[in-house]
């Protein structure tokens, strides 16, 4: 919206990793870990965690023999996310200390020219040469880890000026027309479309869920704990990013108390 205002050339772009968990090469996570500072003994329980590993497939009630793991972190382990951070961390410093690739500066704010999420990485791209810049800095990656950009689901929205852009020096590269969706929110250049387009997705969400209540015999407080942890909670992420309004207010009161 920002951008929007203040008619800057801008678009950000979405990185999708092919097979990203399943791509990590440990022994790279070892010497990024000895890089930023890690002591020895906490790498060496990391290293005794993946160190001789190995897996079995069930396939039909069927276990196969096992079969040693040389690469990946376990989807599903509490330490996995943390890893792949660690994993991606050279990747996020080579493009803030790039020195073609421009940080977007923000009123009274640091500058941006990157976020990410565990494997959800935005970039924040305000000319061509940012762009084939950053496309560079992950080929270098892709080299040094492994690691595969999947281009079929990485996009590109555009933003103020660029707001109806779809070619970019990258041919490759896909725009997204209506709606940017990341981190589970929806964002378009419109700021009373994107709000609508949140909330009516929660609701919707929600009156499944109702539905659901409608066929079930449950206590007072057997619904009350549903209601909480099964509907309301869909709404509070949200309502971090994009208020909630009243009329949107009294729809869900309607179907909270139905």
């Amino acid at each position: 919206h920002y951008a929007n205002d203040s008619n800057l050339d801008f678009a950000v772009l979405n990185l999708d990793w092919y097979k990203a968990f399943d791509l990590v090469p440990v022994d790279f996570i070892f010497k990024v870990l000895h890089e930023l500072g890690f002591g020895d003994v906490f790498v060496s329980w990391i290293r005794t965690l993946y160190t001789g590993i190995e897996s079995a497939l069930e396939i039909n009630n069927i276990l196969s023999e096992f079969f040693p793991i040389n690469r990946s972190v376990r989807q599903g382990c509490p330490l996995s996310m943390s890893l792949f951070i660690i994993f991606q961390e050279p990747f996020y410093r080579a493009v803030v200390a790039s020195r073609v690739v421009r940080p977007l500066r923000l009123p009274d704010s640091t500058e941006i020219n990157i976020l990410g999420y565990a494997d959800d990485s935005s970039l924040l791209v305000l000319d061509d040469q940012s762009l084939i810049e950053i496309y560079k800095i992950i080929i270098n990656f892709e080299k040094a880890t492994g690691s595969k950009l999947n281009k079929t689901k990485t996009n590109i929205f555009g933003v103020g000026n660029w707001k109806n852009r779809d070619q970019w020096p990258l041919p490759w590269l896909q725009s997204e027309k209506d709606y940017l969706y990341t981190l589970g929110i929806y964002h378009n250049n419109e700021y009373n479309s994107s709000v609508e387009k949140n909330w009516n997705v929660i609701i919707n969400k929600m009156k499944q869920h109702s539905n659901i209540l409608l066929n079930r015999r449950l206590s007072l407080y057997q619904r009350v704990a549903y209601a909480n942890s099964c509907m309301l909670s869909k709404m509070w992420y949200t309502a971090h990013i994009y208020p909630l309004t009243e009329s949107y207010a009294k729809e869900i009161n309607k179907i909270i108390f139905q």
